[in-house]
């Protein structure tokens, strides 16, 4: 389970959502925190309303604060202040979590310049696609004041790779003892794109009757891994629905209460695999939720 944990800051109160995040998962796994701040080449002079940090000075300044104030609450925590300005933020915060061997990535999603918009397109492709940390992504807006994880949800279309989030999210499930569903969205004929859409347009009941075999074939892998989650001592239950995927798992995640999603991912597309590329950025601008983004594993070669 996760042992180091990251938090990348810009000085905005806003970005330091991400704190209560870090204390209750540091808190409950024993897990030590560095707060990260990198210098931007050309600053603007307020991030998100604050001002922004532009020397070491400032920086360190900060951080000290913020550091002092999470031991207190009895954890163990470092700071780092990268003083060469960077003009690749993303890049730079991607490059410290390999060189500090964290393994899990916290930030916030908001505004604009600073740790913005990059959070899904740069940081968690870079440290995703390179093997590295997992990347947690909280909407500041959203954010309780309190972190907790009582139900989390996991999206799996039965390809292998993408099973990679199940073992992590049992392990996390299993020691904060919140409940884990397994969700699954088989699409209609209509809902395909790309090459789906276009064998389903030429050979419709040909690929009808393939997408009726993967719901049978996805229930049945449901079945099984809900058996292996519970006899780990999981709460976990499994869910299978048709239709839109992205809005069939929005409306499975409302129905959930799901304080947290765990979703595999990774940099290449494939219609059956209904959250790659562009799917990941779109359930995160949508679910206001928190997400654990986890690296899809190669698929293996026949």
């Amino acid at each position: 389970m996760f042992r180091h944990i990251l938090v990348p800051l810009d000085g905005s109160h806003l970005a330091e959502a991400a704190l209560s995040a870090a204390r209750t998962l540091a808190a409950r796994l024993g897990a030590r925190i560095t707060l990260l701040h990198v210098l931007e080449e050309n600053p603007p002079d307020q991030v998100h309303g604050d001002r922004h940090l532009t020397s070491l000075t400032q920086a360190e300044a900060y951080l000290s604060d913020l550091v002092e104030r999470l031991r207190h609450a009895g954890l163990t925590v470092e700071a780092h202040a990268h003083e060469v300005p960077e003009g690749d933020v993303a890049r730079s915060i991607s490059r410290h979590a390999q060189e500090l061997e964290a393994d899990l990535i916290i930030l916030c999603t908001h505004g604009s310049g600073g740790l913005v918009g990059f959070v899904v397109g740069s940081i968690a492709q870079q440290v995703i696609g390179a093997g590295e940390a997992p990347v947690l992504i909280l909407h500041p807006d959203a954010a309780p004041a309190e972190f907790q994880i009582r139900s989390m949800v996991v999206p799996l279309d039965g390809a292998s790779c993408h099973e990679s989030s199940v073992p992590l999210a049992t392990d996390l499930a299993r020691i904060i003892g919140a409940h884990l569903q397994l969700a699954t969205i088989v699409p209609q004929r209509g809902h395909l794109e790309g090459a789906g859409s276009v064998l389903g347009r030429m050979l419709p009941s040909a690929m009808s009757a393939l997408l009726d075999e993967q719901e049978r074939e996805l229930s049945h892998r449901l079945d099984d891994l809900v058996a292996e989650l519970q006899a780990k001592g999981v709460q976990a239950t499994r869910r299978l629905e048709r239709g839109d995927p992205i809005p069939g798992l929005l409306k499975i995640l409302k129905e959930a209460g799901a304080d947290l999603v765990v979703l595999s991912t990774h940099t290449r597309r494939g219609w059956a695999a209904f959250w790659s590329g562009s799917v990941a950025p779109r359930l995160i601008n949508q679910w206001r939720r928190p997400v654990l983004l986890v690296r899809a594993e190669p698929e293996k070669q026949a």
